[in-house]
């Protein structure tokens, strides 16, 4: 937790005395154990978690994003979803025995969207949210980006950016502080920029004249 008394007292610290006379480092707080944790949103390594508001977008290996929240009172909200769940678990984790899914609620989770996301089944692959939580946009291995609004029902993109040029995997997305521009890095360390509050197509398929790349540089070795 980032709202304790312990964590306050630590930053206050850290500016207070940042560099005391003997040289040695403020002390340091240590968090061992979180508030929450959950294997129930993937089955593989996760390598990017994002906050929306109070919600989680994370991602794995498996083609897609997930919006989801954790839910430790799903039990007693709703024992039929409860049930219902943990069957859908079972099914995904076979060889689990059936002790596992008996009164699991501590890390029980409410999943809310899942967004396809195909070539994305990588390692190292950060996909970004705006700092508005209404987009929320990522690569794939082929140089495409995909956005969605944060609070469309459907997991279809709004807006597909691609470039014939960009064709190595996007390792990297973020937005602007105004969420107009989005940037992203490739394997072959090309950075690419987008302005993304033109008008466009919805689910074109390809940006729009107007969303065409902005500036694009290669690092030299």
């Amino acid at each position: 937790r980032l709202d304790s008394d312990r964590v306050d007292r630590a930053v206050k610290a850290s500016h207070d005395d940042p560099t005391p006379s003997d040289h040695r480092p403020f002390p340091t707080l240590f968090e061992q154990f979180p508030v929450f944790s959950t294997a129930n949103v993937h089955s593989n390594y996760v390598d990017c978690a994002r906050w929306a508001g109070s919600l989680l977008f994370s991602k794995s290996t498996a083609n897609r994003l997930v919006l989801w929240t954790p839910d430790p009172h799903r039990a007693a909200r709703s024992p039929a979803a409860a049930a219902a769940a943990d069957t859908r678990e079972q099914a995904d984790h076979p060889l689990a025995s059936s002790a596992t899914w008996s009164h699991k609620t501590d890390d029980a989770v409410l999943v809310l969207r899942e967004l396809d996301l195909p070539g994305a089944d990588i390692w190292f692959m950060r996909f970004g949210v705006d700092p508005s939580h209404e987009l929320v946009a990522a690569g794939n291995k082929h140089g495409k980006v995909h956005l969605w609004r944060v609070d469309a029902d459907s997991s279809t993109p709004f807006l597909r950016i691609s470039h014939h040029k960009a064709t190595t995997a996007v390792r990297q997305v973020a937005f602007s502080p105004d969420s107009k521009l989005l940037a992203f890095a490739c394997d072959d360390a090309s950075l690419w920029i987008y302005d993304v509050s033109a008008p466009h197509t919805a689910g074109s398929g390809a940006p729009a004249a107007s969303a065409a790349a902005s500036s694009q540089s290669s690092a030299s070795s």
